[in-house]
């Protein structure tokens, strides 16, 4: 645990050097009460994001040409640091002090709800991973990044390899190489305390103001920040994995919320643009399933009717996603993996069969939650998995899949009685619906891909039909019923580490399989078996490069792993068809 919590307060002070510079140069102090932060909790949260922006950037170009290295960021960031303290001191200190006017204190249940809150955070990082992805690939794909950076055709190796998010260039730039017992939860963690955080301090910024419109809001952020601790798909499973579907429900959550608050405040800001931009674009980055968020950036556009946006916007997206397809052809064959698109073949290409294979079990997965599927073509009727997804979501799913709806029609058909720029509330759920038909149609997880959009949707309308009858003290009984169940939980979970002294000092490793040792052309292997009931073969921390599958087609395309790895002869189509994906 205490390594655990050295290493979130080193990640977060990194971060928040490499976004101060972003807030410095896109904000003035007058501007941060407007939506970004309204106190200096708030402003580091802020920083922060902006720093895993910057990072995100900086590390996705990087590791094209060299593997990752902690000791070469932290040589960066100390010049950083120096320059914002030599040139930007008094920048700095105006933002410091103008910092809006919530008071930063919090009364005794916020303080023990906040405690217990981040004790639970590094507990579950200091637990042992169960997400079946990290487990799958994505520590292999952090372990490539960071020992030989981009490399041709790690994808044939196994196809998951291919989906290199930038979350992991983050994660592997981060990694501090003398925590040596280490499961890599560090930056999810700390990502997770600093969105708390941020929206606690939206939460209690609105309370302070008794006007119709900053009680629905203050509802609103409540709403959000209780139910990303209730269910586990959010707070809780984010905190005990690499899993970078959280920072792509939180920024597309930042993004829908900028347009809620500004229909509420009943004014655009003028010089937030490239704010928005940034993290628009870092979410598809992270996760090509976030395209639609540029719904959201086409009616910021529409609504700004500028040419100098639409130019800014079409550079910060250069910028922000070249590297990004850049590192997917080198790794995959194709810019834009999973989908099947090619400019060219070049030999280390992921063999289009497979590529088609993993770009129809993501598909199907999606689709046929909780229920049987195969990467294999199924009916053509264009809808008929919907009745099976439906059976196959969990209860809140369900919930709030049908209130998201609801919500669209209700808050474009019914004028609020809130006062509020109604005309602008259309155009942002005109503009939600798309993007729920976009999620529904290509990715239909409610809870790793949906969350970002029926979230906040649903709690916006909700808090604008009940903030009225919501009194504050209301919400302090429910924090301090909360506290209580999450200390039992606590306790439930810690009861192991309690159990073991020494992970109180250090995390608990991901486990190692066993594994055999297969040479092709000189170059080893290691292939795992199957341990902890799993239905497939997986990775976790095994020394690369490893291989999930038996795969007689392999091929090293050099003397050594950094030339990487091909496929020849082009597999046929049984080969594909048996490929356990």
């Amino acid at each position: 645990m205490l390594q655990e919590f050295l290493h979130i307060i080193i990640t977060s002070l990194i971060l928040m050097t490499w976004g101060a510079p972003l807030a410095l140069l896109l904000l003035t102090p007058s501007e941060k009460s407007r939506f970004w932060y309204h106190s200096v909790i708030g402003m580091f949260s802020f920083l922060f994001f902006c720093g895993c922006i910057t990072l995100n950037i900086f590390s996705s170009w990087w590791v094209l040409f060299a593997p990752l290295n902690f000791s070469t960021l932290l040589f960066i960031t100390f010049f950083l640091l120096t320059g914002l303290v030599v040139f930007g001191k008094n920048r700095i200190l105006l933002f410091t002090k103008n910092r809006g006017n919530t008071k930063s204190t919090f009364s005794f249940t916020e303080l023990i709800y906040i405690t217990v809150s981040f004790t639970l955070f590094i507990v579950l990082g200091t637990l042992k991973p169960v997400n079946n992805d990290t487990q799958i690939y994505h520590l292999q794909i952090i372990k490539w990044f960071s020992e030989y950076g981009t490399v041709p055709g790690i994808a044939n190796l196994s196809p998951r390899f291919g989906l290199g998010s930038g979350w992991f260039t983050l994660i592997g730039i981060l990694e501090i190489p003398v925590f040596k017992i280490k499961n890599f939860s560090f930056l999810n963690v700390s990502f997770v305390c600093w969105t708390f955080l941020w929206l606690f301090d939206k939460y209690k910024y609105y309370r302070t103001d008794n006007s119709e419109n900053n009680k629905v809001l203050s509802l609103y952020y409540f709403a959000l920040f209780i139910y990303f601790m209730v269910d586990w798909q959010l707070f809780r499973d984010a905190s005990n994995s690499t899993n970078y579907d959280f920072p792509v429900t939180v920024f597309t959550i930042i993004i829908i919320s900028f347009f809620i608050e500004e229909i509420f405040k009943g004014k655009l800001l003028e010089n937030t643009s490239l704010l928005l931009f940034l993290f628009s674009f870092t979410i598809i980055s992270f996760k090509f399933s976030g395209i639609f968020i540029l719904i959201l950036v086409c009616l910021y556009l529409l609504q700004k009717r500028k040419s100098t946006y639409f130019f800014s916007s079409v550079i910060c997206g250069l910028f922000i996603l070249l590297p990004v397809c850049i590192k997917n052809y080198i790794i995959t064959g194709y810019p834009f993996y999973p989908l099947p698109l090619s400019i060219n073949k070049p030999d280390w290409q992921l063999p289009s069969l497979l590529t088609k294979g993993i770009y129809r079990y993501i598909l199907n997965s999606n689709r046929f939650y909780n229920a049987p599927f195969s990467a294999e073509p199924m009916e053509n009727s264009p809808l008929y998995w919907v009745p099976i997804w439906f059976r196959g979501i969990l209860i809140q799913h369900k919930l709030f899949f049908f209130i998201a709806v609801f919500s669209i029609i209700i808050l474009s058909a019914t004028k609020p009685i809130v006062p509020i720029e109604y005309r602008r509330l259309k155009y942002l759920m005109a503009a939600v619906f798309l993007m729920l038909c976009g999620w529904f149609f290509t990715a239909p997880d409610p809870g790793r891909f949906g969350y970002g959009i029926l979230l906040p949707v649903s709690f916006l309308c909700i808090s604008m039909l009940s903030y009225r009858f919501i009194k504050p003290v209301f919400l302090n009984i429910f924090l301090a019923g909360l506290v209580l169940g999450m200390t039992y939980y606590i306790y439930q979970k810690g009861r192991g580490l309690i159990k073991e002294p020494q992970y109180f000092l250090l995390p608990q490793k991901e486990d190692l399989p066993p594994f055999k040792t297969k040479y092709i052309n000189g170059i080893s292997i290691n292939v795992p078996e199957i341990i902890n009931g799993n239905w497939n073969r997986r990775c976790y921390d095994l020394d690369l490069p490893c291989s999930c599958e038996e795969n007689p087609y392999l091929q090293p395309r050099g003397k050594t792993i950094d030339k990487g790895f091909r496929m020849y002869p082009e597999p046929d189509s049984l080969f594909a068809k048996n490929y356990i994906y």
